[in-house]
């Protein structure tokens, strides 16, 4: 019975597609920790240079490095995985990150998680299989007219539409 929900559902993905991912969001999310990023750079270099001409202690670049290492993993964790495109297929969502694209049909997610307090607010979905992305696939939505939603009506749009394939 699943296996033909399954197909079913895979079956139904139509070419007609809604966006529910904010551009915007995304281009500067991706686009703003390189300034800080550089700045880490440009102070690593200037201290390295100062304890070589100087002699100075050579705690000051391991403590730098131990910082741009930090900066740049917690970067790579909850900013450059973000989707660059989500698109709302019918029975499947169509995700892309750079030039891999891939479908995920309602009945192989899992749980939508929604991180209305983070900046930028964003969307988590838990997967049932493993995907090119991982088992979580996050993005930031679209926002409603409503100060307050942060796109979260999206995903409340996407938990039921994954509790009704599943059903």
């Amino acid at each position: 019975m699943a296996g033909e929900c399954q197909n079913r559902a895979r079956r139904t993905c139509t070419s007609e597609m809604r966006k529910l991912s904010s551009e915007a969001v995304t281009v500067a999310a991706k686009t703003f920790p390189i300034l800080p990023g550089a700045v880490l750079v440009l102070m690593l270099c200037v201290t390295i240079r100062g304890c070589i001409v100087h002699g100075g202690t050579p705690m000051a670049p391991f403590l730098l490095l131990a910082v741009l290492a930090s900066y740049v993993w917690l970067t790579r964790r909850f900013v450059w995985s973000l989707m660059d495109e989500v698109l709302d297929g019918g029975d499947c969502l169509v995700v892309k990150r750079g030039t891999v694209e891939e479908k995920l049909y309602f009945v192989d997610i899992d749980d939508v998680f929604d991180r209305a307090f983070s900046r930028p607010p964003k969307l988590v979905l838990q997967l049932r299989r493993e995907t090119r992305f991982g088992r979580t696939v996050a993005f930031v939505p679209t926002t409603d007219k409503a100060i307050l939603d942060a796109g979260m009506s999206v995903g409340r749009e996407l938990r039921n539409r994954c509790r009704g394939a599943r059903t």
